[in-house]
Order: structure tokens, then sequence, then C-alpha cells
């Protein structure tokens, strides 16, 4: 008898832990922000589809998403890979654009991906 009350409290917690991460809170938001003196131009963020033509000087933009995913963001400044740095660090393509690689946004969490002039 004890040994099938144990496989039942087992599964019973198994159970319960499935739907406790099931109900946790899921998706985030991707935020791409311009603190160098330069202007960001076709800057994109691929959750919904997110763009600007321009992202000048003290600009930000921002894509939210209701579920967890992995997304990017990526903009084109000439020249740029010499004038700014990215935190967190992506890759310059051709043409001087930049691309932050898959970025992972669930959870809830707030992920920012901030440009700044490289020093010097």
């Amino acid at each position: 008898m004890k040994k099938g009350k144990m496989v039942l409290n087992a599964i019973a917690g198994a159970l319960l832990a499935f739907a406790l991460a099931g109900c946790g809170p899921k998706g985030g938001t991707l935020t791409l922000v311009n603190e160098s003196s330069y202007t960001l131009t076709d800057a994109k963020i691929s959750l919904g589809n997110s763009g600007m033509e321009s992202l000048v000087p003290g600009q930000w933009m921002k894509a939210s998403v209701e579920k967890n995913v992995s997304a990017t963001a990526s903009f084109y400044l000439s020249g740029g890979d010499g004038k700014v740095t990215m935190q967190p660090a992506g890759s310059w393509g051709l043409l001087g654009r930049w691309n932050s690689g898959l970025v992972g946004v669930n959870g809830g969490n707030s992920v920012i991906i901030t440009v700044m002039n490289k020093s010097e």
C-alpha cells in the first residue's frame, strides 16, 4: 500500500509541476535604443515587423510579443562599424547593416539593445 501511495504522490507532484510551469509569464519586449550621436536608418525589430525609417540620437523603438520567441534587431549606419558599439554585441553585414543575431524574448523579460559611440 505504501508503494502505491508513493507512486500516486509522485504523479500528482509531476502534474502540479507541469501545470505551474505552463502558468508563468510568456513573451516580453525587445527595445533598440540609440544613445549614439549618429542617425540609424532602416531600424527594424523582427517582432511584428516593427520598423522606423530613421532612429535619431536619443530615440528608441520597442516591440513586444505575448509568446516566447527569438527575435532580431537591425539597422544601417554608413561606416558604422568604426563609429558605434552595441550592448549586447551583434555583427556587421554588407553595406553597413548591423544585425543582433537571435535574442530570446521570453518569460516576460525586457531585452534592451543599446547603440553607443565607440570610445577612442
